[in-house]
């Protein structure tokens, strides 16, 4: 049974769903739940059993759901699309958030009490603690839900949410801050129930984070793959896309998906990497060999003294690393160059087919770099700078390599 804990980080925590849903789908057992923040939040919903409501927030926030905004001035400084016509409009706005003394996370509260059920959570098999700081006090609580009197579950939730720039709010006479200014990531919070197994979601969001204490801890770290977005950025498209990230990375860290960048079903051994490159042309070696300041030798020496290296050396790997590493991060860098979408499951050999169908539709960016004098092709800063035109450019080389090798395979 394992612990989860979730780290804070605003609307970033639509990443929370994704790890839960595929959490879910392994069949992995929660026996307790720890969050500061939007941690806390999501964690009240695992606490409660309530995926499908989690979902179906997530999948509709807007910035009304959680701060009483101007929705459209909100929307402008998020994006940093500024309209000096709406001067009026924008002043108007701000000269209220100064009158009210902060943002109004009135909207915050009702979502809460509409979606959390105390009694449902106390009931809960599931251990539910936060994490908040008391400004009145000035020390941080650590609370499982045990220690919050009952009918304040809301307070405390909110509590560990009050961001500086909120409107001011007290719970029993005390004012609160954000427990990302004491623990954004409590582990040790958990770890206070006896839980050795944890999974911790990291956000690389602000916030302090207090060292593990405990040295005998098995704790399965799972952060994004990508970006997720600012901390306040309420655009249902972006939390769909975050749940979607949030569910590949977890499915691919308990081994169901393999990849780097991306995700595939399988992938295939080191031999098969080995095999396609031993198909690749002479020609075609020589051809790519130019491209380095290379211009005379065998050209299997140059695959795999020169080649090889160097394409390793590209994308800062490691010879020791193989063949299958050094051909699989080439052919995600391609994907990722030419606009293949990201979050999705593939076929490796179908993901490959994909790659070079789109490289076949692109024209030739190499022009500049094949004019460069043979001195400068040989330096480290040019290649790596340079590196999308050299690696497409090999793509472009390869193709018909490629093509035949497949016609064999079939």
């Amino acid at each position: 049974m394992y612990g989860i804990v979730l780290q804070g980080g605003g609307t970033k925590g639509s990443y929370h769903i994704g790890v839960w849903k595929a959490l879910r789908e392994l069949g992995i057992e929660i026996g307790a739940v720890t969050g500061t923040s939007i941690g806390a939040l999501n964690g009240a919903f695992i606490a409660q059993n309530r995926f499908d409501q989690a979902l179906e927030v997530w999948e509709n926030i807007k910035v009304n759901d959680v701060l009483d905004a101007d929705q459209e001035v909100y929307k402008d400084f998020m994006t940093l699309d500024i309209n000096l016509d709406k001067a009026d409009q924008y002043f108007a706005y701000f000269r209220r958030v100064v009158q009210d003394k902060g943002l109004d996370i009135a909207p915050l509260r009702k979502l809460i009490e509409t979606h959390l059920d105390e009694t449902v959570l106390r009931a809960s098999d599931i251990d539910f603690g936060l994490v908040t700081v008391s400004l009145t006090d000035m020390k941080p609580l650590e609370l499982f839900v045990e220690d919050i009197p009952k009918g304040k579950l809301t307070d405390y939730l909110l509590a560990s949410s009050f961001l500086p720039g909120f409107k001011a709010q007290e719970l029993d006479g005390k004012r609160f801050l954000d427990g990302g200014m004491y623990d954004n990531l409590p582990i040790n919070l958990i770890a206070q129930k006896g839980y050795k197994d944890i999974i911790a979601v990291e956000m690389d969001s602000m916030g302090l984070k207090q060292k593990v204490r405990a040295e005998d801890l098995n704790i399965t770290r799972i952060s994004p793959s990508g970006d997720v977005g600012m901390m306040l950025q309420f655009d249902p498209e972006l939390a769909k896309r975050n749940i979607q990230m949030g569910y590949l990375d977890t499915m691919k860290t308990f081994g169901k998906y393999e990849g780097m960048n991306y995700f595939f079903e399988t992938l295939p051994d080191e031999d098969v990497f080995l095999n396609s490159i031993l198909e690749i042309k002479d020609d075609d070696i020589i051809e790519m060999a130019k491209d380095l300041g290379i211009y005379e030798g065998n050209p299997k020496r140059i695959l795999f003294e020169k080649l090889v290296p160097e394409m390793a050396d590209i994308f800062n790997l490691d010879l020791k690393d193989g063949y299958r590493e050094i051909f699989i991060t080439m052919i995600e860098y391609l994907g990722q160059e030419l606009g293949i979408e990201r979050l999705k499951v593939y076929d490796f050999r179908a993901f490959e087919e994909l790659v070079f169908e789109k490289v076949i539709e692109r024209s030739s960016k190499f022009s500049i770099y094949k004019e460069l004098p043979t001195f400068l092709k040989k330096s480290s800063i040019v290649k790596f700078t340079l590196k999308e035109e050299i690696v497409v450019h090999w793509a472009q080389i390869l193709t018909d390599s490629y093509m035949d090798f497949k016609a064999v395979q079939n």
